[in-house]
């Protein structure tokens, strides 16, 4: 299998947001829990998340290898599968698709039954325009709901699932199936695996303990058909996506939610992130990537690139930033990411602000973002 290195503190708010979520949904399912005040949630989950004396620590002397890594870890706390895509349909209207499946373990025991102590999470969601559809499973581990295959590659959950046709998802297919949207899109590599960081090792702190380990592909040429409700028919769609993986420990606690983060894919094919990590009592740290149509990716810092809020829009009673002009001089990059639609408020129990934005200036783009912590 062919894959970069690259040395990169890469964005991860996709799986932080959302294994928030994942930790509330744990602790109402175990003890039989009523909803709960929002404060009564921040509370719970980082008591949840504060216990680490099972887990394997996140150290840097253990690179990511692939295929090996493409399976479960279950000696760390928590790990999650992201996938963010543009696409378009035969008559070329646009259309934003995200995916997600992750792991969280209350500890590290072995079991086959209802008493498993891993719990799974998958959601999915289409957009067009002002329309927005979206639906999510929850399963438990060690009864056969949930789990990951290593040859053939194939990730599920329930009948969503990621599948490969030898030991790794590319080529691949990802399926899902609900009374809101389906999916059967065919996945295929357009840029190398990149592994961030330290061989795939990245902290976004100096401690040791907000540290993690990932890959993540860039570029995903996507062919296939997506239905959402109220269509007769499946629309048959092509486009571009980017996926990824994180495993570690520690990293959904309230300090660790606070992210903005975009990928645009550029016409002239190459692929840009940007992560703004904001701080409660700091000054909020930038950093990202760009990868080169030939798959090489150079790590951008708070030197080498900015990202400002141009515009800010009240979404189902949050202010956020849904306007942004990035640059990143060294490449010649300056335009400006305008959300499609401005009301892609997620109403979990984390809400979180999720959806494609259009692009205009230097380049020809198409860009994903995802913004928490508001």
């Amino acid at each position: 299998m062919k894959f970069f290195r690259r040395n990169s503190c890469v964005p991860v708010v996709i799986g932080i947001i959302v294994l928030f979520f994942v930790a509330l949904a744990y602790l109402l399912w175990s003890t039989g829990a009523g909803l709960l005040t929002g404060s009564l949630h921040s509370k719970k989950a980082e008591s949840f998340f504060l216990n680490q004396q099972h887990y394997q620590q996140v150290m840097p002397d253990h690179p990511v290898v692939l295929p090996d890594d493409f399976a479960f870890h279950p000696s760390f706390q928590n790990e999650w599968w992201s996938f963010v895509a543009n696409v378009e349909d035969e008559q070329g209207n646009r259309y934003g698709v995200h995916w997600n499946l992750m792991r969280l373990a209350h500890d590290d025991r072995k079991s086959v039954s209802w008493d498993h102590p891993q719990l799974y999470l998958a959601q999915v969601a289409i957009s067009h325009k002002h329309q927005v559809w979206f639906d999510q499973k929850l399963a438990r581990g060690g009864i056969g709901q949930a789990g990951f295959q290593r040859e053939p590659f194939k990730l599920w959950i329930d009948n969503w699932s990621l599948n490969g046709k030898e030991a790794n998802p590319f080529p691949g297919e990802l399926n899902t199936n609900t009374d809101q949207v389906s999916l059967q899109l065919g996945l295929a590599l357009k840029q190398p695996i990149q592994l961030p960081g330290e061989q795939g090792y990245q902290h976004i702190e100096p401690s040791l303990s907000a540290a993690l380990y990932g890959f993540d592909v860039p570029q995903v040429a996507v062919a296939g058909k997506i239905r959402i409700k109220g269509q007769r028919k499946a629309l048959r769609v092509h486009g571009v996506a980017w996926i990824g993986k994180r495993w570690g420990n520690n990293f959904v606690l309230e300090s660790n939610r606070h992210w903005d983060w975009l990928v645009f894919h550029i016409q002239n094919g190459m692929t840009l992130t940007v992560t703004r990590f904001r701080q409660q009592v700091q000054a909020p740290r930038f950093f990202g990537t760009i990868t080169s149509p030939q798959g090489e990716s150079i790590a951008l810092t708070q030197d080498d690139m900015s990202m400002i809020p141009t515009l800010n829009t009240t979404t189902n009673g949050h202010l956020v930033p849904t306007q942004w002009h990035i640059k990143v001089p060294r490449y010649h990059i300056n335009f400006t990411a305008t959300a499609v639609n401005a009301n892609m408020w997620f109403p979990y129990v984390v809400p979180y602000w999720e959806g494609p934005v259009n692009v205009s200036g230097s380049h020809n783009a198409r860009g994903f973002m995802i913004l928490s912590g508001y």
